[in-house]
């Protein structure tokens, strides 16, 4: 539950939603990173039911020390929180550094010392109102299953102390900070968790899929490649002094067939990044210049403007397509056409063998769940090379949109 989304505060004055701040905190931040000012900001708008512990400050029956002791030390556990929440790093736990687990215990000691303090002065009912706080400093700061017994003994507690200062009555009047405040906190915590496991997951059967693409890639490509190339050295060493001429051209076709290798390594290294769309044009320029392609590509930035919204999917179409050129196509030239969505390689090799390896139906899944758009591959006219399409629902909406203008070779890098 964002901390930006209104809620209505319970009968105590806590607020039942998140008083963490966002969910979405930089999960990369370490203990030694600096301080998140979005999250302590978010975090610090929920403050405003401490109104609870603090309406009271203002009983008459409180010396004027006693007062500005509940005073400061309210103070100091505003601050304590906000600032955790901007420095600890979301979520501890048993593979964290030992400098996140020192952080993170000095925090609650330091919470539940403010918190001790305002019992003694006010009475036990003053945890009463931060105990939403406390629930929140474990459960979004460590795993649930650390988290769940913590929080189940910090209402507990509070419920107790409650008690013993209040009377029955109290806890009754007290019940929306203790468990209804606390328990939507609660929720909105599992939730946040559940949403970080389901990316995780997500994020690591991505990765998994890339690294198996990437290991079928390079054995395919390296395993060919230098098969021929050291079947070729050993034929140009043989004829070396019997025909000069023969070996001339033997070493001729390994330099070729290197290029060939170092182009399609060049196009499948690219699939680990994410690049802009201009990126990924200059990466298809130098992949097809060193296979020895002619380009015929767009500038960079009026492609990139051109995609607008599609100029992820426009990457991946193109990543897959260049290599396919640079690897199957033996083209001596490809053209890339650009227009908002619609993107267009086309190429002058030896045309489509009408089958759909691995990548290509990779690719037409990928579009399709990313774009709603499809994949299109036909034969070129005249009945030589291939032309590539992908069509995504952006297309329908600029059907008078021009492509983006073409330049050649080295002009596109």
């Amino acid at each position: 539950m964002s901390p930006t989304t209104p809620r209505t505060p319970s009968a105590s004055g806590t607020s039942a939603g998140s008083l963490a701040g966002s969910p979405a905190r930089d999960r990369g931040r370490g203990v030694r990173g600096g301080l998140a000012w979005g999250n302590m900001l978010q975090a610090g708008i929920w403050l405003i039911f401490l109104a609870y512990p603090a309406n009271l400050i203002l009983r008459e029956d409180l010396t004027g020390g006693e007062r500005l002791l509940a005073v400061a030390t309210l103070v100091l556990f505003a601050l304590a929180y906000l600032l955790g929440f901007g420095r600890i790093p979301l979520t501890v736990d048993e593979g964290a550094e030992r400098a996140a687990w020192r952080m993170l215990v000095a925090w609650w000691a330091l919470l539940i010392g403010c918190g001790l303090v305002l019992a003694a002065v006010l009475g036990g009912q003053a945890l009463a109102g931060l105990t939403p706080y406390y629930v929140a400093t474990v459960m979004f700061t460590t795993t649930p299953r650390l988290g769940l017994p913590l929080s189940a003994v910090i209402v507990l507690g509070a419920t107790g102390a409650a008690a013993l200062s209040a009377g029955p009555q109290g806890v009754l009047y007290l019940s929306g900070a203790l468990y209804i405040g606390s328990g939507m906190v609660i929720v909105s915590s599992l939730m946040e968790h559940r949403e970080r496991g389901r990316r995780r997951t997500a994020e690591a059967l991505q990765a998994a899929r890339e690294r198996e693409q990437v290991a079928r890639d390079v054995h395919d490509l390296l395993g060919h490649s230098l098969t021929v190339i050291n079947l070729k050295a050993e034929v140009a060493s043989r004829l070396l002094a019997s025909d000069p001429e023969a070996a001339r051209a033997e070493l001729e076709q390994i330099s070729r067939t290197s290029r060939t290798a170092l182009a399609e390594v060049r196009s499948t290294v690219t699939r680990l990044r994410q690049p802009d769309f201009a990126g990924q044009i200059r990466a298809a320029a130098r992949a097809l210049e060193t296979a020895g392609v002619r380009a015929e590509l767009p500038d960079p930035q009026a492609a990139q403007d051109a995609a607008g919204a599609d100029a992820t999917v426009f990457s991946w179409a193109l990543r897959e397509s260049v290599t396919n050129v640079v690897r199957h196509a033996r083209a001596g030239t490809c053209r890339v056409t650009v227009t908002r969505g619609l993107l267009e390689v086309a190429d002058d090799g030896v045309g489509w063998s009408g089958r759909c390896g691995d990548g290509l139906q990779g690719l037409s899944r990928r579009i399709a769940e990313a774009a709603g758009g499809r994949l299109e591959i036909l034969a070129a006219e005249p009945e030589t090379g291939t032309v590539v399409r992908v069509h995504t629902t952006s297309r329908a909406a600029a059907s008078a949109d021009r492509p983006a203008g073409r330049t050649t070779g080295r002009e596109s890098r």
